[in-house]
């Protein structure tokens, strides 16, 4: 099962997608979309399957019944799905796009099309070990975005500006 999470609206990549469900067709993959939105229609017509809003702990369940986790976005953030699915030891396929790139190191792959995407994922589908051995990287990574780490990390940070504040002679701190 391959799958994503988040509303469905052109910065997700609904259209990208369905390209690729319909390029693994004859790969007997199940493509499922959790979340709603917009263009729930574009994924429907395309025999994807849309789940539609789920409350927080079953759309949890549903991410950790995924195989792999594709992300066809054309922008992001920190994307907190990807996160999610890293904490719950997914290997990863997501778009080459800010955001994304800084959540595949060593547990996925980027790609720049629906082509290379469908590419990775045959050999993902293909392959359970590399699914598991990209897996447990994920959930290796996922812990350095942990709200304790993040803090601190913030804390490193400002002390170490206000080290610096301080090598100047002044101010107010």
């Amino acid at each position: 099962m391959i799958g994503t999470a988040g509303r469905i609206s052109p910065q997700k990549g609904p259209a990208i997608f369905t390209e690729i469900s319909r390029q693994l067709r004859n790969e007997r993959a199940r493509f499922i979309w959790i979340g709603d939105g917009e263009q729930r229609k574009v994924l429907e017509e395309a025999k994807v399957e849309v789940t539609g809003w789920l409350p927080r702990e079953k759309a949890i369940k549903a991410i950790s019944q995924l195989d792999i986790y594709l992300s066809t976005s054309l922008w992001e953030g920190l994307p907190l799905a990807v996160l999610q699915a890293m904490a719950l030891g997914k290997p990863l396929v997501l778009s080459d796009c800010v955001g994304n790139r800084d959540l595949v190191k060593g547990n996925g792959y980027l790609f720049k099309s629906p082509t290379e995407a469908a590419k990775y994922l045959k050999e993902l589908i293909s392959n359970s070990e590399l699914r598991e051995k990209l897996g447990t990287k994920s959930l290796n990574l996922a812990s350095y975005f942990s709200i304790e780490k993040m803090i601190e990390r913030y804390r490193k940070l400002y002390l170490s500006v206000a080290a610096k504040g301080d090598d100047k002679g002044g101010g107010n701190h």
